[in-house]
């Protein structure tokens, strides 16, 4: 069963006990599995715990699709999303300011699908921010490095004064803490080569490699302290390796 299915009170009491935690706060960056389900809830509310209620106007979501995309960048032309419990309104200026910025973003609705990872990431921010709203991105997982530079790229010069929240939809394999740890080692380190070698070869399994890959160019630019779970704040049990949070380094 994922998110679409729960009662109201499980996500509220799942966010809960998390704050109670005392979790890190001001999250500018959620690295969140694509679907959110019975597995990985207690790791999601841990996650979305970082986040400070009323602190964001809009959240930015990418997501990675498994094929090629004609579009390279499309956005939903929808003005609304809608889940369970209830509709989230499109920033449709932000939208078209991504859009205005390079020529391979299109408002299109070729990756658009109802499986698709925002609507799983939606429930959790209706019960956390409340009043926000929404532009949604996809990008293909197997997209080459310059479309994936470019698209981290616009995302840091348009949105780095706008008070947002970015959320990346990604999971990375609970056996794959070998190259979790050389990840860690490169992003520290700046390699960006060896970032995108290690993340593209096939024994890396992990799912949304373009929007991760997107999320930690933007923490580096951004200069935040990039936090998993696996880490501070473990789970019982680890669904994904990379899930976790980018915010603010404390002074």
């Amino acid at each position: 069963m994922n998110i679409l299915s729960y009662p109201k009170e499980k996500i509220i009491n799942g966010l809960n006990n998390a704050r109670n935690k005392n979790i890190q706060k001001g999250a500018k960056i959620l690295f969140s599995p694509v679907e959110i389900n019975d597995e990985n809830f207690e790791e999601v509310c841990e996650i979305y715990s970082s986040v400070m209620p009323g602190n964001y106007e809009t959240v930015v979501v990418v997501e990675g699709v498994n094929h090629e995309l004609e579009k390279k960048i499309p956005l939903p032309s929808l003005n609304t999303f809608k889940t369970p419990f209830g509709e989230v309104p499109v920033n449709d200026r932000l939208r078209n300011e991504f859009c205005d910025e390079e020529d391979d973003f299109f408002i299109d609705d070729e990756a658009h699908n109802e499986n698709m990872g925002i609507y799983q990431q939606l429930p959790m921010l209706q019960f956390t921010i409340k009043d926000f709203n929404v532009v949604s991105i996809q990008i293909s997982n197997y997209e080459r490095p310059s479309i994936i530079r470019e698209l981290a790229f616009v995302l840091d010069e348009v949105l780095l004064s706008k008070n947002v929240l970015i959320i990346v939809c990604c999971e990375m394999e609970s056996d794959q803490i070998e190259a979790l740890n050389k990840l860690k080692k490169y992003v520290k380190e700046g390699q960006t080569s060896n970032l995108l070698n290690i993340i593209n070869v096939s024994s890396t399994k992990i799912r949304g490699r373009s929007p991760f890959l997107i999320g930690l160019m933007i923490a580096s630019s951004w200069e935040l302290s990039l936090n998993f779970i696996d880490e501070k704040y473990q789970s019982s049990e680890i669904y994904s390796l990379i899930s976790g949070f980018a915010s603010l380094r404390s002074k």
